[in-house]
């Protein structure tokens, strides 16, 4: 991790949406920094500070890109506040944070190095107090990928130091208490609830809002059209759906909606 490398590959992870300038303008701070950067939207359509979401959807991608790519990630309900900014390096990406939680999988589950970035050299030289998207996170995330070093960015910190956000299933008398954490745009309702929780696969029954459901599904067509139903999604999380319909909203389903799993 002490070389350095070029990282031009430049992923957004954001709650800023598409319709104001927002992205645009950091993309225009990066490009005038770093004119060969390039961008890849993850999505910039995480619920308004919703740092559980961009987790989980952070968490489950990232794997999926270019080697040596930088993750801006920026959903930051604390802007403007005495929180930290971190910069989460491993052997194959860099991450670029809030320290609110957001880099909680990664810095668990990866050999990592961490730095607290202070330095204002690699800043906009105005500093607004609720726009570090464009003064801080642009700018950083820019001379990070034309190889400038961490260590001159800002200073080591622990993993003990850094903020933990942890939102996994609670166990009772073998029952799963878990919640839905991810919605898309089909309607399909994704839980914290994983493969490798212990579930008793035999006779398993799944509840949430007043649904009850008895089966745990491989995909769609195993049910009927308009028919709901329950499976192992692409994430290997519990998914609820119902087959060419919307779930979450017939359902009136909203993220951290709780999913009971047990025995009948």
């Amino acid at each position: 991790m002490a070389e350095r490398k070029i990282m031009n590959n430049i992923i957004f992870l954001t709650d800023f949406g598409i319709s104001d300038p927002y992205i645009g303008v950091m993309k225009g701070i990066i490009k005038s920094i770093n004119p060969i950067a390039e961008f890849i939207d993850l999505t910039n359509n995480v619920l308004p500070q919703n740092i559980i979401q961009a987790q989980y959807i952070l968490e489950t991608s990232y794997r999926y890109f270019p080697k040596n790519s930088i993750f801006l990630a920026v959903i930051d309900p604390t802007v403007g506040s005495d929180r930290k900014i971190i910069l989460v390096e491993t052997e194959d990406y860099k991450f670029l944070a809030p320290d609110n939680g957001l880099l909680t999988p990664i810095i668990k589950n990866e050999k990592c190095c961490i730095t607290s970035i202070q330095n204002n050299k690699y800043f906009l030289d105005n500093i607004s107090n609720t726009f570090h998207g464009r003064d801080i996170f642009a700018p950083a995330s820019a001379y990070l990928s034309k190889g400038i070093s961490s260590k001159l960015m800002g200073e080591n910190l622990t993993k003990d130091s850094v903020v933990y956000l942890d939102f996994k299933p609670q166990y009772a008398n073998n029952i799963i208490h878990g919640n839905i954490i991810h919605i898309d745009k089909f309607g399909n309702c994704i839980s914290n609830i994983s493969k490798n929780e212990k579930i008793l696969r035999s006779s398993i029954q799944i509840k949430i809002a007043d649904l009850i459901l008895n089966k745990i599904h491989n995909t769609y067509a195993d049910v009927k059209l308009n028919t709901c139903l329950a499976y192992w999604g692409s994430t290997d999380r519990i998914e609820l759906s119902i087959n060419s319909g919307n779930f979450a909203q017939y359902y009136n389903i909203s993220i951290n909606q709780e999913v009971i799993l047990g025995n009948e």
